[in-house]
């Protein structure tokens, strides 16, 4: 009787020893070529469900947040789509209401922090993959990943890079996923495609990481001239989620950070 908690003890650890701690990366190279056309991109830190201490301090919790969030996302129509926290449960509703409109890229079995989202039938996902941020060898409680996808525009041709990526707020933690962005996306520069690269970076444009980013090639879509801050909800001070593009047939057109029915500033949006 004393040894029945042993099977599930035992499938829980084969649960997590099956997953993968090493990147799933790009073998495709972009071919810079094809017709111009308009791409909006919306960057959306969602808030998860689990963080309690939002929710002591005034925030609506998922339930009564769902709804609008998922009008809003259609509303906004977005070609590609990064969201950042979401917990298990509010990445499988997600998908549920959104699946018939986007493809989803994400990791589930290491984070659900992270998805990517790409609009079906206007554009054709050629390669996907992730990268892990972290140092696997210092594990953190939240797991950190950029998700990527090469992607072909349909109608034109045209072929570009999304990556997206929710950044750690610690510094040496965002450091070094910084340092790793860099090294994995160096590579990828060197087609001079479109390559887009958006999601919570928890970093300022004056911050040395953000810095980094510029010291590599990468340019801020936003055009000013007097910042528009994103976070905290409630008191906002601070512009910590960005749009980064790099190529030379990329020309923003419109910036915006963005509300949805509830109040909270949603995210970035860039066309």
């Amino acid at each position: 009787m004393w040894h029945r908690p042993l099977l599930p003890l035992l499938f829980i650890f084969q649960l997590f020893s099956c997953i993968e701690y090493q990147d799933k990366n790009s073998y495709y190279r972009l071919k810079n070529e094809g017709s111009s056309f308009d791409l909006k991109l919306l960057t959306f830190n969602i808030l998860s469900s689990l963080d309690l201490l939002s929710v002591n301090s005034g925030y609506p919790v998922w339930g009564q947040r769902r709804a609008a969030m998922v009008s809003f996302i259609q509303d906004i129509d977005a070609d590609v789509i990064g969201l950042q926290e979401a917990a298990v449960t509010q990445a499988d509703q997600l998908r549920a209401s959104l699946e018939d409109r986007y493809e989803f890229v994400d990791n589930l079995a290491y984070t659900t922090d992270t998805l990517l989202l790409v609009k079906k039938g206007e554009f054709k996902i050629l390669e996907k993959g992730y990268w892990l941020l972290e140092d696997i060898s210092n594990l953190q409680s939240i797991r950190r990943l950029a998700l990527w996808a090469k992607i072909r525009h349909l109608s034109s041709g045209r072929e570009f890079l999304a990556v997206t990526a929710h950044i750690d707020a610690n510094d040496k933690n965002k450091n070094h996923e910084v340092s790793r962005l860099i090294d994995k996306l160096r590579k990828e520069q060197e087609s001079d495609a479109p390559l887009f690269l958006f999601g919570d970076f928890n970093m300022t444009a004056e911050d040395q990481p953000f810095l980094n980013f510029v010291e590599a090639g990468w340019n801020d879509s936003f055009r000013g001239p007097v910042e528009i801050p994103t976070f905290p909800v409630r008191n906002l001070e601070r512009r910590i989620d960005h749009v980064l593009f790099h190529g030379s047939n990329v020309t923003p057109i419109n910036w915006e950070a963005i509300e949805y029915d509830d109040g909270t500033t949603a995210g970035e949006l860039l066309q």
